[in-house]
């Protein structure tokens, strides 16, 4: 295919060589612009993520995948990382295809944060993509989608897709959750853009400092 801008983008491959080179080593896939070159394209990237070294989840290449949780370790804590996105711009895998790509339902949300309770991450992550562009406060949508994964024991939850800056707020975990804390970043801008709209031109990187007691295995934000 032909490379292509909005409203269906298609890119070099060589962009992941450039992120990769840049220190990034774990990608989140599931977007609204995951399905713009079809099943094909979203197969493609996944296999390129991977010949690049890149962990990533949000799009797989089978049930199998889909239903494996990635557990990141980190200085010794162990994260699991989840990532779904809102809808694509209407272009959806086929109906025997669907594990392809994680679009949020509760249900969905629900189950995948549970499992991920119960494997043995401290922390567990979950990456929407979700949001209203250019808004800079958290819509309806949004605070639903948060309980999906709040509610069902998420430590942190983080967004994108508004390309600007949203408020980064605490809030009480679910019980059965490792942080007594939560934080969820509701939108944290674009990250290298041309956009020309007013605060597109903002991004931040979310550093987070966690704290694990060996001997009781509490964990502190």
């Amino acid at each position: 295919r032909h490379y292509g801008g909005y409203p269906s983008y298609n890119r070099p491959e060589q962009y992941l060589e450039a992120i990769k080179n840049s220190g990034i080593d774990f990608l989140v896939t599931s977007n609204n612009h995951s399905m713009d070159t079809g099943e094909e394209g979203l197969q493609r990237t996944l296999k390129k993520v991977r010949e690049n070294n890149f962990a990533s989840t949000g799009t797989f290449d089978s049930q199998r995948d889909r239903d494996s949780i990635r557990v990141l370790d980190v200085k010794g804590v162990k994260i699991a990382v989840l990532n779904y996105t809102y809808g694509t711009n209407g272009a959806y895998p086929s109906q025997s295809k669907k594990w392809m790509l994680n679009v949020a339902d509760s249900a969905l949300v629900h189950d995948d944060v549970i499992r991920a309770r119960k494997t043995n991450a401290d922390i567990v992550l979950v990456f929407y993509h979700w949001g209203i562009e250019n808004k800079q406060s958290p819509v309806a949508k949004q605070d639903t989608m948060f309980h999906w994964a709040a509610d069902a024991g998420a430590d942190l939850i983080i967004g994108a897709h508004p390309h600007v800056l949203e408020p980064v707020t605490y809030y009480k975990t679910a019980s059965n959750a490792k942080l007594d804390s939560g934080i969820v970043a509701w939108s944290l801008g674009n990250f290298l853009s041309n956009q020309y709209w007013r605060y597109t031109d903002a991004g931040v990187i979310l550093n987070i400092s966690i704290e694990k007691n060996i001997a009781t295995g509490k964990m502190r934000l």
